[in-house]
């Protein structure tokens, strides 16, 4: 992963979506100092928190990744207004959201590794790492459902 291709991605995201550093700290709860060494590539951003900002910026996530990962193109991937998520998508996004901040920190740490043997290994398929990101989510959704009924049993 090169950080500083990341943070170039952004700041352009940033500053073209008129946020200010502050403001993004405030949203995300960190200082500004935090975003301005993340647009400069001075430190490393939590897959978490470049989810968020991907979101609040309006971007595609796996894309600022793979630009980031194979080092072109600076310029921060766009949703288009027109473009909307899949069922598959959103499908996703609401499980992820459903889980508990373990079983998120789960679902970010195979992300993590994912991405990691992604910039090892050059042969190495995205598909596959979006097929592992939604097994392990929904594999976590169904432990999370599982051990919500036996505490209600329990009651």
């Amino acid at each position: 992963m090169d950080y500083e291709i990341l943070g170039q991605i952004l700041k352009d995201a940033r500053s073209k979506e008129k946020f200010t550093q502050s403001e993004i700290a405030t949203r995300l709860g960190v200082t500004f100092q935090n975003v301005s060494s993340w647009e400069r590539g001075k430190s490393k951003i939590d897959i978490d928190t470049l989810s968020k900002l991907c979101s609040l910026y309006n971007i595609n996530f796996v894309s600022v990744l793979e630009r980031a990962s194979n080092g072109k193109d600076h310029s921060a991937p766009t949703i288009s207004k027109n473009e909307t998520l899949n069922h598959q998508e959103k499908e996703i996004i609401k499980k992820y959201r459903q889980l508990d901040l373990r079983g998120q920190q789960a679902v970010q740490d195979t992300l993590n590794r994912e991405y990691a043997y992604i910039n090892n290994n050059s042969s190495a398929n995205i598909a596959a790492l979006a097929v592992d990101a939604v097994n392990t989510i929904d594999k976590i959704s169904e432990e999370m459902a599982i051990n919500q009924k036996d505490y209600t049993n329990k009651k």
